[in-house]
């Protein structure tokens, strides 16, 4: 399993308690992807898929693509220089880049979110991959003027001549994330999505982050442990995904339309009359819901 190269000297999260932990936005990235890869394979309902109009595989190439580009918005001068207010060592890590303050005026547009989605604007991705990684941390955009969030050039960029570095970042975290989702450009990814199924999708992504940034299932590193990644996967997965401990995915069963249900569920040597009806209220409902029987 190959780490994504291009955003290996970018920092994606620290410890406010060990300034000397951190975590490489390639390795952050690749945790995310591994996590929705285990849960479109393994944890997702057949059903999930079918209800968005597309196969599972379909399904399970988007999310892996979101979970590659979805912190894309880190990719930024503001982002790393936050970055390097609590882990100095940032700025040697990110050479040739220069890292500086941006401007007060450029705050409002500085959050990674809305940063991640001004670059795929800007990249050519699609609407709806747009809105989701703009929405990864929990706020729904609400007519983003990409054209503002692009022009903070020091949000962006800090120095005008570091601008073609930054960008060829970007180009180098989106191409990496359609080799690894199985995409040749963005335009193969599906041109629209219902707005049910892009709801699907920024939960699936938003738990993929939220699990991959457990610190207990994915350890920050520092410079000494600081090894190959590419030795590091896909065993770092597979210890995450182990103490994770998942429940098995939920299969519904047939049970309910024969007479041995309750002594199937219950160990009742067979049914009365008022188990019988409501067995047959819940399998003859057209719109099923919850049923309560008290004893």
């Amino acid at each position: 399993m190959k780490t994504t190269a291009c955003c290996h000297n970018m920092i994606a999260k620290t410890d406010r308690e060990n300034p000397n932990s951190f975590l490489p936005l390639s390795m952050h990235l690749q945790d995310t992807a591994g996590v929705v890869r285990f849960l479109a394979d393994e944890w997702l309902a057949g059903s999930t898929a079918r209800s968005m109009g597309i196969s599972r595989n379909e399904l399970r190439k988007i999310l892996v693509f979101l979970s590659m580009v979805h912190d894309i918005g880190k990719l930024s001068n503001a982002f790393q220089f936050k970055i390097m207010e609590r882990l100095p060592q940032v700025q040697t890590i990110v050479a040739p880049l220069t890292l500086t303050k941006p401007e007060t005026t450029e705050h409002a547009w500085s959050h990674h979110t809305l940063v991640g989605a001004g670059i795929l604007h800007e990249l050519g991705a699609r609407d709806w991959v747009v809105s989701i990684v703009g929405a990864h941390h929990g706020s729904i955009m609400d007519q983003p003027d990409f054209d503002a969030i692009m022009k903070a050039e020091r949000n962006l960029y800090g120095k005008a001549e570091d601008r073609p570095l930054w960008q060829s970042l970007w180009r180098e975290c989106l191409k990496e994330a359609l080799a690894q989702a199985g995409y040749a450009s963005v335009d193969e990814l599906p041109e629209k999505m219902s707005i049910p199924a892009q709801m699907l999708l920024i939960a699936l992504t938003v738990t993929a982050d939220w699990l991959s940034s457990n610190t207990a299932f994915f350890p920050l590193l520092d410079e000494s442990n600081l090894q190959n990644e590419n030795e590091m996967y896909p065993a770092r997965i597979d210890r995450a995904l182990k103490k994770m401990d998942f429940s098995e995915r939920w299969l519904p069963g047939d049970a309910w339309q024969y007479q041995d249900l309750c002594y199937d569920r219950f160990g009742f040597d067979h049914s009365n009359a008022i188990q019988q009806a409501i067995v047959q209220a819940a399998g003859e409902a057209e719109h099923p819901g919850l049923y309560i029987l008290e004893a």
